[in-house]
């Protein structure tokens, strides 16, 4: 074996191992959400995938038949890792459904493809294994039946990972929506999940058409890469929309309120609230902040300001959006901004210990928000008070 190949084989093995673990953790937990499920069979896949990529390069004259079994673990991560993305971005509580059954149709494929290698003939092997000037008829079959096996598995992948890049795009919008928190519960560390899958299809693309030899160990590094950033941040992720109380934290009548056509985003459009009414509820949601200071929760949420004032969330999300023209992430930021603002200017507390209390749960967080807001991080703000 290669210097590059023994490379490969230890980071497959290093990644099929922090896959597995990761499937053991999170399968001992006490939660049986479809997202939690989904991951469970995403890491599992995966693990499976790295250790049959170990057997081959340990033993390059594995039956042909254990060889398409890559092809079976590959048909069944993108499904999953849909399936996953799909409950933990989602405002509802999503459940299994017969349908989903549909989604592992290529799992189908990739199945009946070993089963096409396990009953050929050895001479036929001997074939494909030899490449000889004249290929039997079956030989042929074969080589395309796996060809449009390896296409109907792209082009799915490609298409289950088209709908997160979607799916990710439009969740930071309706987050501000419901919570102050906003910044925080985004799962931005899926997007360099979707980073390294998708060099791998172009190292991959590259390594088959002949453009560029790549090292075994290239392919091994990212598989290590994949299967760690997901297996770490994943056990970590919870649902987005989920409330202090355990709850998602959005009704299905809100979910139909951000729905997007291909025109415009298209929002309450089953009951239009007065401007009358929308400016009471505007007069109401500024005494809840500025008499009872609610924008130093760290935790706010529309659905809590519901309750605090006692206003359905779909006539509280039309305010803010009809009648005042902001989110409710930014209506809360500014009210924490302004209160900070206060603070640097007359107190001489640490900027960290300001940002926990009105309302951030981290620093970095309200760093990033001042500086949107006024321009200034807080240090150079409250320098230029002072100079004042």
């Amino acid at each position: 074996m290669e210097l590059f190949d023994e490379i490969a084989v230890g980071f497959y093995a290093a990644a099929s191992g922090a896959a597995a673990l990761s499937a053991i953790q999170v399968s001992m937990k006490d939660d049986r959400s479809v997202a939690s499920q989904s991951a469970v069979a995403f890491t599992a896949l995966l693990s499976v995938n790295c250790i049959l990529n170990v057997i081959w390069l340990i033993w390059p004259s594995a039956p042909l038949w254990l060889q398409n079994f890559s092809a079976v673990s590959l048909a069944g991560l993108t499904p999953f890792m849909w399936l996953y993305v799909d409950d933990i971005t989602s405002p509802v509580v999503r459940t299994w459904k017969l349908a989903d059954i549909w989604k592992f149709w290529t799992v189908g494929l990739a199945l009946t493809l070993v089963g096409f290698a396990a009953s050929l003939p050895q001479d036929v092997i001997q074939e494909l294994t030899y490449q000889t000037d004249s290929p039997s008829t079956l030989s042929y079959s074969y080589f395309f039946y796996g060809f449009f096996v390896q296409i109907c598995i792209l082009l799915q992948s490609s298409y289950y990972v088209w709908q997160t890049i979607k799916r990710l795009s439009g969740l930071s919008e309706k987050l501000q929506h419901l919570f102050s928190d906003a910044v925080d519960r985004r799962p931005t560390w899926l997007w360099l999940v979707i980073s390294v899958l998708g060099l791998n299809w172009l190292v991959t693309f590259i390594f088959n058409f002949g453009l560029l030899m790549v090292p075994s160990y290239i392919f091994g590094v990212l598989a290590f890469a994949f299967a760690v950033s997901f297996s770490v941040w994943s056990i970590q992720q919870r649902p987005t929309f989920l409330g202090e109380d355990g709850t998602r934290n959005a009704s299905p009548d809100l979910e139909e309120s951000f729905i997007e056509t291909s025109q415009t985003s298209v929002k309450y459009e089953r009951s239009l609230l007065p401007e009358e009414r929308l400016e009471r509820i505007a007069s109401k949601i500024a005494h809840a902040f500025t008499q009872d200071a609610l924008h130093l929760n760290p935790v706010l949420s529309l659905s809590k300001l519901s309750k605090h004032l006692s206003i359905p969330e779909q006539h509280l999300s039309q305010t803010f959006t009809r009648r005042l023209n902001t989110s409710f992430y930014d209506y809360v930021n500014l009210y924490r901004i302004e209160t900070a603002k206060t603070r640097l200017k007359e107190t001489d507390e640490l900027i960290v210990d300001i940002a926990f209390a009105v309302g951030y749960n981290s620093r970095s967080a309200f760093y990033n928000a001042f500086k949107v807001i006024t321009g200034q991080t807080p240090s150079d703000f409250r320098a230029s008070q002072l100079a004042q």
